[in-house]
Formats: C-alpha cells, sequence, structure tokens
C-alpha cells in the first residue's frame, strides 16, 4: 500500500528554509514548465567579483566561475560570499561612526548558490497567462 503524499506540507517545508517566507505567500506559487539548464540567466564561465569600498583592507578582486559547474561555482561563490560578510561586518561597525565621520559604507549582497530560469505552464483554470512569461528562482 502506498503512502499519500501531502504536496501542500512538502510546500511548506520547502519554503520555510527562506526568512521571508510568509504563510500567505503560498497563493504566489506557480506550476512550470520547464526548467532551464545553467545559473540564473547565465551560463558557461563568467567572472565574479568581490568589489570592496576602497578604505577595506582587501583589494578588490574577480574570479572566474564556471557557472554550469555545480561544485565550482558553490566553491568559489561561498569563497568571495565570506569576504563579503566580513565585508559587511566591517561596514555595520565603520557605519555605526556615522555621525562623527560622516562616512557610511554601503553593505554587499552575497551571492547566491542556486539560481534557475523556468518557464510557466499554462493554467488549467478559466484565463490564460503567457506560456512564454520567464521566471528566475533563487534558493537560499
Amino acid at each position: 500500500m502506498s503512502k499519500v503524499i501531502n504536496v501542500h506540507e512538502i510546500i511548506l517545508q520547502l519554503v520555510r528554509t527562506d526568512s521571508q517566507f510568509q504563510e500567505e505567500d503560498l497563493n504566489k506559487l506557480i506550476p512550470i514548465s520547464t526548467v532551464q539548464k545553467g545559473f540564473g540567466l547565465y551560463n558557461g564561465v563568467l567572472p565574479i567579483s568581490f568589489s570592496p569600498h576602497e578604505d577595506y583592507d582587501i583589494d578588490p578582486y574577480e574570479l572566474d566561475v564556471n557557472l554550469d559547474d555545480d561544485e565550482e561555482r558553490i566553491e568559489k561563490l561561498t569563497q568571495i560570499n565570506l569576504d563579503i560578510q566580513k565585508y559587511n561586518k566591517w561596514t555595520a561597525e565603520k557605519s555605526a561612526d556615522y555621525e562623527e565621520t560622516n562616512i557610511w559604507y554601503a553593505p554587499k549582497k552575497e551571492y547566491q548558490m542556486w539560481q534557475f530560469v523556468v518557464s510557466r505552464a499554462p493554467p488549467s483554470w478559466g484565463f490564460l497567462f503567457p506560456s512564454f512569461c520567464v521566471i528566475l528562482v533563487e534558493l537560499v
């Protein structure tokens, strides 16, 4: 006898990993028809950079990352993200003195490890959305 799969519970488990998750966001989930190969809108080898403010101790650098190779992408993005985390800690400390120095250091956004492009499936209910609509999905 097969076990009944509760799709709603599986979806809840998947989306709960995101700190921005709101239960009412479930109605934004849509069916997909295809998943494109590659990382987000990109594939192949691309330069990914770390470019901190000129006052920071570490010089800017750039790494060539093969976005199609999961192991290499995760390794190199992790390396850059660790530097971004250290930099963001530094910016928070330095920006705390804003009233004295009048200098505010902007934090950097970390790179997402997983992104993929999907095509929306045609709806099976009443009205139609364009089936060529492309959605960029980032997994955290």
